[in-house]
C-alpha cells in the first residue's frame, strides 16, 4: 500500500496517540473522533481529510489495487463497490481503515525501545517534566515506587500526570496494557510498603491527568492442572522442566514452549543456600514476523526454603536478533543466555509467599495456560 500520509505527521500523531493510550485498531470506535482528547481529534481529522481527497483522484483500479492489498481486517470493512459508486460514507469508511493502517507501522514499533537506557533517559518525556525522578531510575532502568505515587492497574498518577507502563508488558507487546498482572503487582506493592519495589515506565508516554481514561480488559484462564508444592522447598527438587502446548489446543497468544529451570546455590554456611528459578516463555518466529528481533517473557525468582519464602522476584523481556533465533528454538533457557539481550521489567525485594508469586507470575505470562497449570497448586485462585 503507498503512502497517504508522510512519515513525519504520521510520527506526530503516533507521538500524540501514545500518549493517550489510544491504538490504532481504536480509531474506528471512536464516532466522528469527538471522544479524542487534547487535540488529537484535530490530528486525525486531518490526516483523513488528507487521504479522503486522495481516494477521490483515484481511478478505479487503483482503488481495487489499494483494497487488494489491504490486511484482510481492514478490507472486510471496506466496501469496494460502494466506493466505486462514490459513495462519500463509503469513503470516510475507507480513509479511516488506510489510515490505521499506515499508523500500524510506525505505532507497534519498538526499536526506540530497545537503544541504550542512556539515550532513552536524554529523549524522555517523562524526565523532560519531572526531572526529580531520574534519581528514582536504577542503572536497568526501572522507576523506585514511592508513596506520593498513586498506581492503577493502567498508569501511575504522579503529580498532575500518568506515566504509563513499558510498552512491554502491553498485549502482544504492543496492545493493551497486561491488566491481570499489574493489577495485582500493584495489590502487591501497596500490602508491602516496607518492600522495595520498582517497575519500568514507557518514557515516551506521559499524559495530564485531566485526559486520562480507565479502561478495563477482562481474559478468561482455561481449566489448570497442578503442579507439586512439596518440591517447592526440596533443596534436590531442581532441573529443567519443558512445556509444549497439547496439539490443536486453543492458546490466544501462540507458545512454541516455556521452559522452566529450577537451580540449588549452595552457601556456606548451609542455612544461607537458596533455589533460583527461571521461566521463559519461548514464541515462534512468526509472531515478529515484521520486526528483525523476537521477544520473549522472561521471569527470575529466588527462595530462602529455609524460611519458605521468595525475596527476589523480577521479570523481564528477553529479545534475539531473528537472525539466531533458531540458535535458541534450539536449546533451552539455561543455554539462550549467549544468545539474548535483555529489558526488565520490574523488580521486587523482601519477602514473597509462594502464593503470591504464583499469582503475579501466572499473570505476567498472560494467556499462557502452560504456566498456568506448572503454578495451579500455588495460585489459590486457580
Amino acid at each position: 500500500m503507498g503512502k497517504f500520509v508522510e512519515l513525519s505527521n504520521l510520527k506526530r500523531l503516533v507521538k500524540q496517540m501514545r500518549h493517550h493510550n489510544v491504538p490504532p485498531g481504536d480509531l474506528h470506535a471512536h464516532h466522528h473522533f469527538n471522544s479524542l482528547r487534547g487535540g488529537l481529534a484535530e490530528e486525525v481529522t486531518d490526516s483523513l481529510r488528507q487521504i479522503n481527497e486522495t481516494l477521490q483522484c483515484m481511478t478505479q483500479n487503483d482503488l481495487t489495487e489499494l483494497h487488494g492489498g489491504m490486511t484482510w481486517w481492514a478490507r472486510d470493512h471496506v466496501d469496494i463497490e460502494a466506493i466505486h459508486k462514490g459513495d462519500p460514507h463509503a469513503l470516510e469508511q475507507a480513509a479511516i481503515y488506510v489510515l490505521m493502517e499506515e499508523l500500524n507501522g510506525v505505532y507497534y514499533r519498538f526499536d526506540d525501545l530497545l537503544v541504550s537506557l542512556e539515550r532513552q533517559l536524554e529523549e524522555s518525556e517523562v524526565l523532560a517534566i519531572y526531572p526529580e525522578l531520574r534519581s528514582l531510575i536504577d542503572d536497568e532502568g526501572l522507576l523506585t515506587l514511592t508513596p506520593e505515587m498513586q498506581l492503577s492497574d493502567q498508569a501511575i498518577l504522579y503529580k498532575s500526570h500518568y506515566l504509563h507502563y513499558h510498552q512491554f508488558f502491553r498485549r502482544g507487546f504492543g496492545g493493551n496494557v497486561n491488566f491481570n498482572f499489574l493489577s495485582r503487582f500493584v495489590s502487591f506493592w501497596r500490602d508491602h510498603p516496607k518492600h522495595r519495589v520498582k517497575v519500568a515506565i514507557d518514557h515516551r508516554r506521559i499524559l495530564p491527568d485531566t485526559f486520562f481514561q480507565h479502561f478495563i480488559e477482562k481474559s478468561g484462564w482455561p481449566d489448570p492442572k497442578p503442579l507439586s508444592r512439596e518440591g517447592l522447598d526440596a533443596p534436590r527438587h531442581v532441573g529443567l522442566f519443558k512445556m509444549t502446548p497439547i496439539p490443536d489446543e486453543s492458546m490466544v497468544s501462540p507458545v512454541a514452549k516455556t521452559e522452566i529451570l529450577w537451580a540449588l546455590r549452595e552457601e556456606v554456611p548451609a542455612q544461607n543456600s537458596r533455589k533460583v528459578v527461571e521461566i521463559e516463555e519461548v514464541v515462534p518466529a512468526s509472531e515478529f514476523a515484521d520486526h528483525p528481533v523476537v521477544l520473549n517473557r522472561y521471569v527470575h525468582a529466588e527462595r530462602d526454603f529455609h524460611r519458605k519464602v521468595f525475596d527476589h522476584f523480577d521479570g523481564a523481556v528477553r529479545w534475539y536478533e531473528k537472525s539466531r533465533y533458531d540458535e535458541r528454538l534450539k536449546t533451552d533457557i539455561a543455554a539462550a543466555k549467549i544468545v539474548s539481550h535483555r529489558l526488565k521489567l520490574f523488580r521486587i525485594d523482601g519477602d514473597i509467599t509462594e502464593e503470591e508469586w504464583a499469582i503475579l507470575t501466572t499473570h505476567f505470562f498472560r494467556q499462557n495456560n502452560l504456566v498456568l497449570a506448572y503454578l495451579s497448586r500455588l495460585n489459590p485462585y486457580s
